[in-house]
């Protein structure tokens, strides 16, 4: 059968200029592709090829060696998710929040379509951890972020900074009264009830919001400043609520 008869339909055009500019060259050629196995499954592959030609010059043939590489693909998949996820939570971590931020910042200052961030902890996490030990301090940490990714809008991103210390990029906010609704839902989301591996708890959250304006120069760091004072009053009033950072 033809060399690409199993290989996935996106997959062919890209083997077959490969292979053509190969055979022009009279160079190998190495290329990674997925194509089905006896079972129809979807493997991935790595093919090694040479194009093998006769002594007036003529192409005979070509020498190909394919390998199976979906194991090294799965492996390769994982280590790029972990660069940027969070292993106890598996949220955004700061690199993956920072090419989101990076990209919703262009898009805020194209299109001026509104840009907010949200930073906040756990109220007095350290007590929880003292209290009842670290494994349930960590569930409760993901339990925390699961709240907020629950009380946030599908293109919004919350990511763990570390420690309790999350952050949530608000793209597309038109105003700071929807910043304020979203921080209202996750207060509530706090409050309902907290049960850890047996352990029946109570759990809050201060929040610091902050709003980018077009009529400053701001960065990321500007931001994330005026994000943690807004944190700061919040903890300050009391804990269990959010604050606006005012400029």
């Amino acid at each position: 059968k033809d060399f690409i008869h199993n290989v996935h339909s996106t997959d062919q055009e890209r083997i077959l200029e490969i292979v053509k500019k190969s055979i022009h060259s009279g160079e190998a050629f190495t290329i990674e592709f997925r194509q089905k196995n006896a079972n129809e499954e979807l493997l991935w592959c790595e093919s090694i090829g040479k194009p093998v030609f006769n002594h007036k010059n003529e192409l005979q043939h070509l020498v190909i060696l394919t390998r199976d590489i979906t194991l090294r693909k799965e492996y390769e998949s994982k280590l790029k998710y972990f660069a940027y996820h969070d292993a106890l939570t598996e949220l955004p971590n700061r690199l993956l929040f920072n090419k989101r931020f990076a990209s919703a910042k262009k898009q805020f200052l194209n299109k001026n379509n509104g840009l907010a961030i949200v930073i906040l902890d756990i109220d007095h996490f350290k007590e929880i951890n003292d209290t009842y030990g670290h494994d349930i301090g960590d569930a409760v940490i993901k339990e925390f972020g699961i709240r907020i990714q629950q009380s946030i809008r599908n293109h919004d991103t919350v990511a763990r900074l570390g420690g309790d210390e999350f952050i949530i990029l608000l793209p597309n906010i038109q105003n700071i009264e929807n910043a304020v609704e979203i921080a209202k839902r996750i207060k509530l989301k706090m409050q309902q009830p907290w049960r850890i591996k047996g352990q029946k708890l109570t759990v809050t959250t201060s929040m610091g919001i902050a709003m980018a304006t077009l009529s400053q120069k701001f960065t990321k760091s500007d931001l994330i400043k005026n994000a943690d004072i807004a944190l700061y009053e919040a903890k300050n009033s009391g804990r269990d609520n959010y604050k606006l950072y005012i400029d």
